[in-house]
């Protein structure tokens, strides 16, 4: 990183915290972006998400990297480069976008997001051509979020505990085979 560019993060910086960005209107600005991309305007997409990238990366920086909130958003951000980025034919750019999406998605404590963000990286690594890394970094997801999923709530335990844990309610599920 040149002088130039830590003095230009810095003063993005002080920006940041003097106006303090809300989280809420950046997570509002990150679905606008996918709903836009959702909607084939490309280019409007691509002229949003610079900016928004730097503004999440700045808030990120003020609250601290680890925020879960704060993860939720960059993981909608980056995904949502990850997809124009692939779309555009940038596919070395959308794997590391889909990468950075997948690491904010496993901060953010949501496990469905980190589903969605692991079914990014596989769409890119398997257009890559690595379908058995992409079917590994699948199954992993899927395990996990199967373990997340039958995982007890605090709800479920207390009701367990009182002795009707028939009456608590049950996460969503599939129907197994």
């Amino acid at each position: 990183m040149t002088p130039s560019d830590r003095e230009a993060t810095g003063q993005r910086i002080a920006r940041a915290r003097r106006r303090e960005v809300s989280l809420d209107f950046l997570r509002v600005q990150a679905l606008s972006a996918y709903q836009a991309y959702q909607a084939t305007r490309y280019e409007a997409t691509g002229r949003i998400l610079p900016g928004l990238i730097r503004d999440v990366e700045t808030t990120a920086r003020v609250t601290g990297s680890a925020d879960p909130t704060t993860c939720e958003i960059r993981a909608l951000v980056y995904d949502t480069a990850a997809a124009l980025l692939s779309r555009v034919g940038e596919p070395f750019l959308a794997w590391a976008a889909a990468d950075r999406a997948m690491f904010a998605a496993e901060h953010s404590g949501d496990p469905l997001l980190v589903a969605a963000s692991a079914w990014r990286l596989t769409y890119m690594i398997t257009g890559r051509k690595h379908p058995q890394e992409a079917l590994e970094l699948a199954m992993t997801a899927v395990a996990a979020l199967e373990r997340t999923m039958r995982a007890p709530s605090p709800e479920r335990r207390q009701h367990a505990r009182r002795g009707d844990a028939g009456t608590a309610p049950g996460p969503r599920s599939r129907p197994h085979p």
